[in-house]
């Protein structure tokens, strides 16, 4: 899986912002899967992306890295085998941008 957004951001620059209240991620559909058997509850998202609340009351978001989107390829480009990658900043300032005219984000 890989850490995005602000969590991300603070493991690159601490104390650069300030502690958000959930996790942001791209994960395969397989690591997807495995978050999903252990997670507390799943939140209804309003987007392609995925919510849920882990027991310890964490809440991960994650956009799922189908098959042929770019996600899938940032997943294939970092080559990640289950463990959490935290992407460089210029990474981390590309995704941040690409979202930038997106509806609800």
């Amino acid at each position: 899986m890989i850490l995005t957004g602000s969590r991300a951001i603070n493991e690159r620059l601490p104390g650069f912002r300030k502690q958000p209240k959930d996790w942001d991620f791209i994960a395969t559909p397989a690591e997807v899967a495995v978050v999903a058997q252990q997670a507390k509850s799943e939140i209804e998202t309003h987007s392609k992306s995925r919510a849920f609340v882990l027991e310890n009351g964490w809440i991960y978001d994650i956009e799922v890295a189908e098959p042929g989107t770019t996600a899938a390829e940032l997943c294939d480009l970092i080559n990640i085998f289950g463990d959490r990658v935290i992407p460089p900043l210029d990474v981390l300032y590309t995704l941040k941008l690409s979202h930038r005219y997106l509806k609800d984000s």
